[in-house]
């Protein structure tokens, strides 16, 4: 995990956010190695989610109740969005007894916990002292720009001119036995419950749920839904390494979200992750957040299956596989170096601008050289890749195309691939987010 959490931080934006699901049995060792990838100080929170009941079949320990969902940012950019559910029926009816014309209404208190007595905070307002209990005014902003006031106003305002103005407009309780007054609190402008760290609302998925797939260790599209409410807005890429259902995936094209996946074993895509997609994208999945999201189906994805690798780390060093010849090899090799490839165009194979590719299986000598060259249009250079470059070689290209050049494989290609593969990650990470879109395949 450690060598797949290093790649993953260097693909997250710079105000990006990793969730990391665990059971209780590994937590704390990856706790401890997420402090080593990402830094203590990067931990936003370790949520507990409840799963399930108390098993009366426990021998000889407590029964498991909750999984962990460790969460840290990439830069002290990083954070979390606040996130708020609908208030219980009965919290409601019991606490929010009173009405008036704005509506129903609980109270809360005007006072902090600061003994002031020497500031305006502390001063008495309407016979009411709050340095008698040891307390001071404390007034909520919100309610004071819900009148209408400006930052302007309010930074010239004493503390009792900002009691004065809410009781104006009728935000002051006034107890009936004469106690200290308070603060109104509307229903209609409750934001909910905030959610906190301890998830005890989301269930595992039910035997009869139109999402459930067969997949082993499937997760609720609720609580993915959740976690990207979190920690990104429409628009933005979700990365889930381990696609298994495709779970993450179709939470992220239901709201909005960008997303890549990717899955190990060919048989677990075949059989779960893409045609759950394709339904996704189809508008013919009835499951999971389909209802609340009312999603109806739309966009695309492109599959992408990736192939062995053409290199070999051997006792002798790294060499190229033995696959890696002909067409294969080139293809390959334009991948990694970044030009669109080009089959019929021999004696070149890619493109990327004015630079041509170039890629032999074998060794590159002066006559080569020629051959590659004469093929080049006006104006264009190229890049010859080979597996042996004889005497000559580079010093005929220098001659004849200037500002071309010739590549040994594996030897440079592992160098420069690798140089711009990070160029163009940090390139990445200064652009905007950008649409993208593709087919069903």
């Amino acid at each position: 995990m450690r060598e797949r959490l290093l790649l993953i931080r260097e693909l997250l934006a710079p105000d990006g956010l990793i969730f990391l699901h665990l059971d209780n049995f590994e937590v704390h060792r990856m706790r401890l190695l997420m402090d080593e990838v990402f830094g203590a100080g990067q931990h936003l929170a370790s949520v507990a989610w409840q799963r399930t009941s108390a098993k009366t079949l426990a021998r000889l320990t407590l029964g498991t109740m909750h999984e962990t969902l460790l969460t840290y940012g990439r830069s002290p950019e990083s954070s979390l969005a606040p996130l708020f559910l609908d208030l219980d029926p009965d919290y409601v009816t019991k606490r929010y007894k009173n009405a008036d014309g704005r509506g129903r209404f609980d109270t809360g208190d005007l006072t902090a916990s600061s003994h002031r007595p020497h500031l305006d905070s502390g001063k008495p307002w309407h016979g009411h002292d709050p340095s008698e209990k040891r307390r001071c005014w404390a007034v909520p902003r919100a309610p004071l720009e819900e009148i209408g006031l400006t930052d302007a106003e309010l930074s010239q305002m004493t503390m009792r001119e900002k009691l004065d103005a809410l009781d104006d407009h009728g935000y002051i309780y006034w107890p009936a036995n004469g106690g200290f007054p308070r603060l109104k609190k509307y229903l209609s402008r409750s934001r909910g419950r905030a959610v906190g760290d301890l998830w005890t609302d989301l269930t595992v998925i039910n035997s009869q749920a139109a999402e459930r797939s067969g997949f082993s260790t499937q997760k609720p599209e609720v609580l993915i839904e959740r976690v990207l409410s979190l920690g990104t807005r429409p628009g933005d890429i979700v990365l889930d390494c381990f696609a298994g259902s495709g779970t993450t995936a179709a939470v992220a094209h239901k709201m909005g979200r960008r997303w890549v996946t990717a899955e190990i074993l060919p048989s677990t895509v075949e059989q779960f992750t893409q045609p759950r997609l394709i339904k996704v994208v189809n508008g013919e999945d009835p499951g999971g957040i389909t209802k609340t999201a009312d999603w109806q189906g739309g966009s695309g994805f492109l599959t992408v299956t990736v192939g062995p690798s053409m290199y070999e780390d051997t006792p002798y060093g790294v060499v190229l596989a033995d696959w890696a010849r002909g067409e294969r090899f080139a293809r390959a090799v334009a991948g990694q170096l970044g030009f669109s490839w080009q089959r019929d165009a021999q004696p070149l194979c890619g493109i990327r601008g004015r630079m041509r590719l170039a890629v032999l299986d074998g060794a590159v000598g002066p006559e080569e050289v020629r051959a590659i060259v004469g093929a080049l249009a006006e104006k264009e250079r190229v890049t010859i890749v080979a597996t042996s470059v004889l005497p000559e070689a580079e010093e005929t290209l220098a001659e004849v195309s200037k500002g071309s050049r010739i590549r040994k494989a594996p030897r440079d290609l592992l160098t420069s691939g690798s140089l711009r593969v990070r160029r163009r990650t940090e390139a990445s990470e200064r652009m905007p987010a950008r649409d993208v879109g593709g087919s069903p395949s």
